[in-house]
C-alpha cells in the first residue's frame, strides 16, 4: 500500500528547488550590503537609513551596487519609498520582472 511519503517528499523537493533562486538572491543581496556599508552582519528589516554609516557616499556605493549586480537603476522616488532592506530588495525584484517584459 502506497502511503506517499514518495510523492510527499518528491513534493517537498520541488517546493525547495523553486525557492533556491529566491533564497540565494536574498543572500547575496545582503551580503552585497555588508560590504557596501562595511557591517558585520545586516537583516532585511532594518532601516538602512539609520546607519551610522548612512551618507551621500553610501547611497552612491548603494547605487553603484545595485546598477552592478542587477544591471538596473532605481529611480529616486522609488528609492525614496523604501525604509528597510526588504523594501529595497521588493523594489529591485519588481524592476527585473518589469525587464524581463
Amino acid at each position: 500500500m502506497d502511503d506517499g511519503r514518495e510523492f510527499n517528499s518528491g513534493w517537498w523537493l520541488f517546493i525547495e528547488k523553486v525557492k533556491e533562486p529566491e533564497i540565494r538572491m536574498e543572500e547575496t543581496f545582503l551580503e552585497n550590503l555588508e560590504e557596501t556599508f562595511n557591517r558585520e552582519s545586516v537583516k532585511m528589516e532594518d532601516e538602512f537609513r539609520l546607519y551610522p554609516e548612512w551618507d551621500s557616499l553610501a547611497l552612491l556605493s548603494l547605487m553603484a551596487m545595485i546598477n552592478e549586480e542587477y544591471d538596473i537603476t532605481i529611480s529616486r522616488a522609488n528609492f525614496e519609498e523604501c525604509q528597510t532592506l526588504g523594501d529595497l530588495l521588493n523594489l529591485i525584484k519588481q524592476s527585473l520582472n518589469s525587464k524581463d517584459r
